[in-house]
């Protein structure tokens, strides 16, 4: 199993994941502090502003 390392910013959110040899993903954070940018083992999405009570809808 590789280790994951992460850093954050001062609101605890991810600024930069790195994850053995691959390239290090920065996600995204809309204006309210959503993330719009994600990344998962099979692609990744943008979620330009869609949001639901707070929540971002995927």
């Amino acid at each position: 199993m590789e280790e994951l390392a992460y850093t954050a910013n001062e609101l605890n959110q991810y600024t930069r994941i790195e994850e053995g040899r691959e390239t290090p993903f920065a996600p995204h954070y809309d204006s309210n502090g959503n993330q719009t940018l994600i990344k998962t083992a099979t692609y990744t999405m943008c979620q330009p502003g869609r949001q639901y009570g707070g929540r971002m809808l995927l």
